[in-house]
């Protein structure tokens, strides 16, 4: 791990980092012979808001944890700020201090130094973390960020801290927006598919199951489950859609059941995962149990019992024929052909939903899912669901980090548009973003001007949509449509 970039923090003696993330950085200190834990922002981070205002966020929502047992309890703020009537003899500082933690070290440098855990090592630190995990959860939070650099443990009794809540959350059922890699403030490698914010699942605590399954998987493997996808859209993409190599490739004796409890609670879907805390703390609990008195695990049913959160099933029900024949409208535009549905029916009997389902299979097929909606009262703006479709693909384009595509995209849209770029960009200003700017349009009768347009949006149409990633546009509330969008 890299060294600190401090030595002395307020009058706290640096002793040893911990760990390290994207913009924070957690250290052992000391003072008055006492020994604290102390995060504290990255130098490029100490002047900036929004990160200030997360870590404030963290430690107020710390505080409400602050009596579980097995959580890193916050005890105060603590900033530095130099002013002109300060010196920079000590550099600035923002960060949390937190109680201490003897002998702490991340469950990640932990894990290094063990390549991976015996399984009599893995229950105990298992069963640890599960705990802290319910008693979380009964104060109607959810973690969101669970991962070994935010579990510190003891690595001579095995008693374990949780921490990290820059992304806590009280426990409601939401839609969370797609995410950005460069930005996200959590660990990729962790995340659940419904945390990305690409598929059609709604994220509640559930999706701390996911991150927990990550965690022990890793206590297991060795390594995270998909810890050799090559990039952060990779990692994305493999929570989504790819299975984990399976665990007995790392150890072969696995116990069966240990493996089917793990896949269970990194179930892709929410509704497959356990439930709620308690039941899956008691089959883990059930497995350790078995392991120690007979060194297998006895066959038993994941899961059983009345669950005691209620939770409806997030599956679309007695929609089937409906799902299977967009889908194969699908299928057929991913061998070249171009087809338009309807889906109709009275307000609220679920168009949308069904539409929604067929989201995640698309995207899982390198498809390209666009969606807009259109507004009763903006009907005077010609195509503005298509526009706002649109725009929302030239923001995600922007937001990809292989700058090579984002190159390689531009100069293929140039040359289709043959610097008549401009045109588009007038109704659509994101695309400027994209090709830069353009030469002035050439004043023209309406009619060739509308033609001009025409002829400028299939060649778009042209470049993006492609037989490797075919194109899907939902264009939501046709109902409210203008005259233009509809011609």
């Amino acid at each position: 791990m890299k060294g600190s970039h401090l030595k002395k923090i307020d009058g706290y003696q640096i002793i040893k980092k911990l760990s390290e993330n994207k913009y924070t950085e957690t250290y052992q200190v000391k003072k008055d012979q006492k020994t604290y834990i102390f995060k504290a922002l990255k130098p490029e981070y100490v002047a900036d808001f929004n990160a200030i205002s997360k870590l404030h966020y963290e430690y107020t929502l710390n505080q409400t944890l602050n009596t579980i047992p097995g959580v890193l309890a916050a005890q105060k703020l603590a900033s530095k700020a130099t002013t002109p009537e300060t010196t920079k003899k000590d550099p600035d500082f923002e960060g949390i201090l937190f109680e201490d933690f003897p002998d702490a070290i991340s469950l990640e440098s932990y894990l290094a130094d063990q390549a991976r855990l015996n399984f009599e090592t893995f229950f105990k630190v298992a069963v640890e973390i599960s705990e802290v995990l319910n008693n979380i959860h009964l104060k109607k939070i959810i973690h969101k960020n669970l991962n070994l650099n935010n579990i510190l443990v003891n690595p001579e009794t095995l008693a374990i801290k949780i921490t990290g809540f820059n992304l806590a959350a009280k426990m409601i059922e939401t839609r969370e927006p797609e995410i950005k890699p460069a930005t996200f403030a959590g660990d990729l490698h962790c995340i659940s598919p419904e945390q990305t914010g690409l598929i059609d699942q709604s994220l509640n605590h559930r999706t701390d199951f996911y991150s927990l399954g990550c965690v022990l998987y890793s206590l297991l493997s060795g390594e995270y489950p998909f810890a050799k996808s090559a990039t952060p859209k990779a990692i994305l993409y493999a929570h989504r859609a790819m299975k984990p190599t399976p665990l007995d490739h790392y150890q072969p004796d696995m116990p069966p059941m240990l493996a089917s409890f793990i896949e269970k609670v990194m179930a892709k879907n929410t509704s497959d995962r356990y439930q709620n805390a308690e039941i899956l703390l008691r089959d883990l609990k059930l497995c350790s149990d078995h392991y120690t008195k007979f060194g297998q695990i006895v066959l038993f049913p994941l899961g059983a019992e009345t669950e005691a959160i209620f939770a409806i099933p997030e599956k679309l029900y007695g929609r089937d024929q409906e799902v299977a024949e967009l889908l194969e409208s699908y299928n057929h535009t991913a061998s070249g052909q171009t087809e338009m549905k309807f889906v109709t029916g009275y307000s609220g009997i679920g168009k949308t939903s069904v539409v929604n389902v067929i989201q995640k299979n698309i995207l899982l097929h390198n498809g390209i899912f666009i969606n807009g909606k259109y507004d009763q009262y903006n009907r005077a703006t010609p195509y503005s669901a298509i526009f706002i479709a649109f725009e929302n693909l030239f923001t995600k384009f922007l937001q990809e980090k292989d700058r090579k595509y984002l190159a390689r995209l531009r100069k293929k849209l140039l040359d289709a548009f043959e610097k008549e770029g401009q045109v588009l960009i007038q109704v659509m200003p994101k695309l400027q973003k994209i090709i830069g700017s353009q030469p002035p349009i050439q004043i023209m009768p309406e009619t060739a001007a509308e033609t001009r347009f025409y002829r400028l949006f299939c060649k778009l149409l042209q470049v993006i949509a492609t037989k490797e990633h075919p194109l899907v546009m939902f264009l939501d509330d046709l109902q409210w449509a203008d005259a233009a969008s509809l011609n």
